[in-house]
């Protein structure tokens, strides 16, 4: 098995090709689509936790980063991973 990329539920701590929620609750939806290059700052998705919209911004450290996968719908946990970021530009994770 050993080095296999498996589907991950959570994200990797100090793993830069992962974002993962910051509160749990549901993804609205993501203001980026697959193959956008992120900018700090603009908006990335808009989140809803006990009632409450919060739209999330890109945070500083994925400046610059393509989008690989958005692959949360509905209802998340905390850390739960909302986007992936390929290891390098010609290779996203599988």
């Amino acid at each position: 098995m050993g080095a296999e990329h498996r589907p991950t539920t959570h994200a990797e701590a100090g793993n830069p090709n992962q974002l993962g929620a910051v509160v749990p609750g549901e993804v609205l939806s993501y203001s980026v689509k697959v193959g956008d290059v992120l900018e700090k700052g603009k908006p990335l998705c808009v989140m809803e936790s006990m009632k409450m919209e919060m739209k999330i911004p890109v945070p500083d450290e994925l400046d610059g980063k393509k989008v690989a996968n958005l692959p949360c719908s509905g209802r998340t946990k905390t850390d739960q991973v909302i986007a992936f970021f390929p290891r390098s530009d010609s290779q996203p994770p599988s």
